[in-house]
């Protein structure tokens, strides 16, 4: 932290690190090492697992509107009303052939659980087990297991599983997106 921050700033800082949300998974981590003062004295939040789950899941499921957009004859139709996430994943499972592997789209399904325990709680229920759940479909599939080390930080490891998550939808649908432009 900056050596120009007053005491009575720091304090609050302190205060405020406290109750970053998902503290259950910071709770390793003391409040002061969570934020960090830049010389402009702007606070910035160094490590918080829920941004990075809130965004993975963000950029997954901009990832199976791509897919519904360039599978669907009709794409648009699906904009009309609010589409949830396992149903834009439920279509896709239905139009990819070859499938998306059962681990990949099981630990999508954990994902999207553990987006709307954050995005709709202040303190989700047994939200470390179901991280450990995610991490473990990760177990499920031939060497990506290192994707979450447990010697890496939390938020490292969500990012290295969503980080594969979005590897794999990235070309998905592609060799059927070439069939159909050839009809």
């Amino acid at each position: 932290m900056s050596k120009n921050i007053s005491s009575d700033l720091l304090t609050n800082l302190l205060l405020m690190g406290k109750h970053l949300p998902t503290r259950h998974l910071l709770s390793y981590l003391p409040p002061e090492d969570r934020l960090h003062v830049d010389d402009a004295g702007n606070v910035w939040v160094t490590v918080d697992p829920l941004l990075v789950i809130l965004k993975g899941h963000l950029i997954i499921e901009k990832a199976l509107t791509d897919i519904c957009a360039r599978l669907l004859k009709n794409p648009s139709a699906l904009e009309r009303e609010n589409v949830r996430f396992s149903t834009r994943l439920d279509l896709v499972c239905a139009l990819l052939d070859p499938a998306l592997p059962e681990g990949v789209v099981h630990a999508m399904r954990d994902l999207n659980r553990l987006r709307n325990a954050l995005a709709h709680n202040l303190e989700p229920d047994k939200l470390d087990r179901s991280l450990e759940k995610f991490f473990r479909r990760f177990d499920e599939l031939e060497d990506l297991s290192t994707l979450h080390r447990k010697d890496r930080d939390v938020s490292d490891r969500i990012a290295g599983c969503i980080a594969f998550l979005i590897g794999i939808l990235s070309n998905a649908g592609m060799a059927d997106e070439t069939v159909r432009s050839t009809e």
